[in-house]
């Protein structure tokens, strides 16, 4: 048995050691979504010492607090050369990425979950190429995410044990949480429908529950200083986006597909010939591209991100695609052996049906708004189910173990030798 301790130490070494090798050979801002996007908004703020409007730039219509604690805590971003800036920030990115597999670890033995399996559950997630992209990149999603695994922890936490100064924590962490994306909201909707599930089976919902959901109503209230007193002054809008203003119709559907089928049809089903030539996303507008299914794009993008790698053994990648999603059908089919998987499951969907909603929201729904990495929070709740599994003893549970070993190797081999940067 390994001791508590040992299992988080092994894990950060592990992804200290693959994020420096992955970076080795990734220069700075490789990778990352709307990397000059987000370095301008930065710039603004350290240069002008403003808040940009909504529509000063590609990124500028989000919330500040991300661009804030670059701009504090990174070096100066300067114009003629931002690299040392660009290091820093992302090395913060790799940090929330050390947080969250620490409250992962943190959460999994909560359940008592055995302390190799829990190892093994942390190793598998974070050389996932998708997650990794996700914590160590110059992107508001990194913070983000973090924060929203912090949502869901604390609200746990708090439901074993109330203490006043965790709820002011919960309501802290939930505040910056939108103040760094208005995605953030997938997740705290997700904990307030949980919190409120008795409704539905029309029961009284706890004390403690209700507590939670007036904290996190707390928090978007908080918001709304923000939505008006700057968007709405200088866009007319509470929540404007970068379609709106013309900039990123390449992104969109390029044809006239309702959203409904985009979302409401069999996953993975295609829909012209060549869609599965290759396992990449394709975000942008082309023939090939797996924008039509939200399902399928979600998917992808869990595991590899939406960018598109130049890798000889193809072989390899599609043996990822092929672990990764029959290890989720694996999950979900181990739902209902407890409360907890249950709900785990339930906040995968919860999540799910939020970013659904965002793609009726706007005009021309692009990939950009199916990716993953909106809720790559839930890699917690992946965490519990993947975990439940492989704790059973079956022949299941064992072929599950050693497809995630097997995935572990073959993550680290794509992370150490990938190439390109193409959406």
């Amino acid at each position: 048995m390994l001791k508590n301790k040992s299992i988080i130490g092994i894990a950060l070494i592990a992804w200290l050691i693959i994020t420096m090798a992955y970076h080795a050979h990734t220069p700075l801002g490789n990778r990352t979504y709307d990397f000059q996007g987000h370095l301008t908004y930065t710039k603004i703020i350290a240069n002008e010492h403003r808040f940009p409007r909504p529509h000063d730039g590609w990124e500028t219509f989000h919330p500040p607090l991300y661009y804030l604690v670059n701009s504090y805590l990174a070096p100066h971003p300067k114009e003629e050369d931002p690299k040392k800036h660009v290091f820093y920030v992302q090395a913060l990115s790799v940090l929330y990425g050390a947080i969250v597999l620490i409250v992962i670890e943190w959460f999994l033995r909560k359940l008592k979950i055995d302390s190799v399996l829990r190892l093994i559950t942390l190793l598998f997630i974070l050389t996932t190429p998708g997650f990794l992209i996700t914590f160590s990149t110059y992107n508001n999603d990194s913070l983000a995410n973090v924060l929203c695994v912090g949502i869901v922890a604390l609200s746990y936490k708090l439901f074993e044990n109330w203490t006043n100064r965790n709820a002011l924590f919960l309501l802290v962490i939930s505040t910056a949480s939108l103040y760094t994306k208005y995605t953030s909201l997938f997740c705290i909707g997700a904990v307030i429908v949980v919190c409120l599930r008795n409704i539905i089976k029309l029961k009284k919902p706890s004390l403690i529950d209700i507590r939670i959901v007036i904290i996190l109503l707390s928090s978007v209230l908080l918001l709304y200083p923000w939505l008006e007193f700057h968007n709405k002054k200088y866009s007319g809008k509470l929540l404007p986006h970068n379609i709106e203003s013309g900039w990123g119709n390449d992104l969109a559907i390029n044809d006239d597909r309702a959203t409904s089928k985009v979302v409401f049809k069999i996953p993975f089903y295609p829909t012209n010939p060549h869609e599965w030539d290759d396992p990449w996303a394709h975000g942008y507008a082309r023939l090939e591209t797996k924008k039509h299914d939200f399902w399928a794009f979600s998917f992808i993008t869990s595991v590899f991100s939406e960018f598109t790698y130049n890798f000889e053994e193809m072989q390899i990648i599609w043996l990822i695609f092929w672990i990764h999603l029959i290890g989720n059908i694996f999950a979900i089919l181990q739902v209902g052996r407890s409360n907890i998987s249950k709900i785990a499951f339930v906040v995968l969907l919860l999540a799910q049906f939020g970013q659904i909603a965002t793609l009726f929201y706007v005009p021309k729904p692009g990939g950009c708004a199916m990716d993953f990495r909106y809720i790559c929070w839930t890699w917690l709740s992946w965490s519990v189910l993947y975990s439940y599994v492989i704790s059973q003893k079956n022949i299941l549970s064992r072929l599950l173990l050693r497809m995630m070993i097997v995935g572990i190797i073959l993550h680290t081999y794509v992370l150490l030798t990938m190439s390109g940067h193409i959406t």
